[in-house]
């Protein structure tokens, strides 16, 4: 495995100056791009200055930037990339071996299921842009890497909750609060965190009467809920069967950052694969619980 340290800052110039392997740079584009973040204040990378005044280095290949999370339009990446590939073009000129670039990630998920661009629409014009690009400045095609890391694997889980109580809600736009056997603040932090809004439906009763709803986790926290950014969640009404509700698209930095808050518990880790389930982490017991926090002998009982 090859692997090269990409430099984000002056001191690690300093650190890496007789570093033998190959190295990358970031550079803090000075463009504005429509993500989830603003960029008045970026913390990541090198100027577009203080890149363009690097010493020559033998071993630089690489030209790395993100721009943001969460990326809304296409145009935003295509944009990137054409300013980017404009230092590129310059960069090269005094770093002959600098043959990547790496336009990083935060490729845009449609978490509401709401018209969205793809995947393979963008990759192709990223292509064509930088291919039109390379032979108007008369230079090889470089090599091109994405760091598209939360678009793959958000989509590869799906978090289950039980509905265990409801209770009933005056003058709003939901009429009632249906509670889960978890907790947002914990399982899901990017409900609070970034007030992310989810694709949630019915993992039951789908044919069921719907009830505009708001969901509340089951933590102390006043910010332990999800209210569709103050609108309403659409569930089937609960009956005698137990309620049970799916939401999408949680695989990226969710409950891979829980905690025991509240002494809440992690949730069970089920795999299924081509017709195949099995169970990767079981749901941890109140007694395990107990033992994480020095509790023996019944005390946490």
């Amino acid at each position: 495995m090859n692997i090269v340290p990409i430099i984000e800052s002056s001191e690690e110039i300093e650190r890496l100056i007789k570093y033998k392997g190959d190295i990358g740079i970031r550079i803090d584009l000075a463009i504005k791009a429509d993500t989830h973040w603003d960029k008045r204040f970026d913390r990541f990378g090198l100027s577009e200055r203080e890149v363009l005044d690097l010493p020559k280095m033998k071993n630089l290949k690489i030209l790395h930037y993100h721009l943001g999370s969460q990326i809304k339009t296409q145009k935003s990446i295509l944009e990137g990339i054409k300013h980017a590939f404009s230092i590129y073009v310059e960069l090269q000129k005094t770093h002959p071996n600098l043959d990547t670039l790496d336009i990083g990630g935060g490729f845009g998920i449609p978490y509401e299921k709401k018209k969205f661009y793809t995947a393979k629409s963008v990759s192709s014009k990223i292509v064509k842009v930088l291919k039109n690009l390379s032979d108007k400045a008369g230079i090889k095609h470089p090599n091109l890497a994405v760091e598209w890391g939360q678009y793959i694997v958000a989509p590869a889980q799906v978090t289950l909750y039980k509905i265990i109580s409801k209770k009933y809600i005056d003058k709003a736009n939901a009429k009632a609060w249906y509670v889960i056997d978890g907790s947002f603040i914990n399982d899901l932090k990017d409900t609070w965190a970034i007030h992310q809004k989810w694709h949630i439906i019915p993992a039951n009763n789908m044919d069921g009467a719907l009830k505009r709803v708001w969901l509340a986790g089951s933590s102390c926290d006043s910010d332990d809920k999800y209210t569709a950014g103050g609108d309403y969640i659409l569930l089937p009404k609960i009956n005698e069967e137990d309620q049970y509700i799916a939401i999408l698209d949680t695989g990226w930095c969710q409950d891979g950052l829980a905690s025991h808050h509240c002494l809440l518990s992690l949730p069970a880790k089920i795999i299924a694969q081509d017709g195949e389930i099995k169970i990767a982490r079981k749901h941890e017991t109140a007694e395990y619980i107990g033992k994480l926090f020095g509790w023996t002998n019944g005390d946490h009982k």
